[in-house]
């Protein structure tokens, strides 16, 4: 992923941008940023505040600090309720609560920001929905399970043959369009902020 974003940006012209492979929790950087974006990265981190601080030690005053990331909520938000859905969406719920993860890091960014130092955050929300035979969410949703899949039977939450992934994203669309439903896949929550000067 590196390498490929490295030669886009060396085919777009951008000689600032340069790319380095490490632990987000060790990394040495030599300067400081304008701003600290991150996707999908809190949610695997054990103690958010703490990486949010560690981070700030390299944004500048009044730089930018935003992080997108899931919130798994308390279920499903489906109508008519989807039993396969929920299935799945336990699944996930399940090996979060095993790994000493928050499934509900979306929600939970302000309480991190706040605790890491910054003003609290602005925040907006986002959650993909729909229904009938064409909506995407159906392969979505099956694609995330295949890429929990080794932390899902690591931890002991299902097997590969419990959720029978080959076939997931057919049986989700075919119960959902048969009772002509719809549903919203996991919630992606923003938040940015600003360090403060001094």
């Amino acid at each position: 992923m590196v390498e490929e974003a490295a030669g886009t940006a060396r085919s777009l012209g951008l000689s600032q941008v340069s790319f380095q492979v490490g632990d987000i929790n060790t990394i040495k950087l030599d300067r400081d940023f304008d701003a600290v974006v991150g996707r999908l990265v809190l949610i695997y981190v054990k103690d958010p505040a703490a990486l949010i601080r560690h981070l700030l030690g390299h944004v500048k005053p009044d730089g930018v600090v935003a992080f997108q990331d899931l919130d798994w909520g308390e279920g499903p938000i489906a109508n008519p309720p989807s039993p396969l859905l929920s299935q799945a969406w336990g699944t996930v719920k399940e090996m979060f609560k095993r790994a000493g993860l928050n499934n509900r890091m979306g929600l939970s960014l302000h309480g991190a920001f706040v605790a890491a130092g910054l003003p609290a955050p602005r925040m907006g929300l986002f959650a993909p929905a729909g229904g009938g035979a064409d909506f995407d969410g159906y392969d979505y949703m099956a694609s995330g399970l295949r890429s929990n899949l080794p932390h899902i039977v690591k931890l002991g939450v299902a097997t590969e043959a419990d959720l029978a992934l080959d076939s997931f994203a057919e049986r989700l669309r075919s119960e959902v369009v048969a009772m002509h439903g719809v549903f919203a896949l996991p919630t992606f929550v923003g938040a940015w902020s600003r360090r403060q000067p001094g």
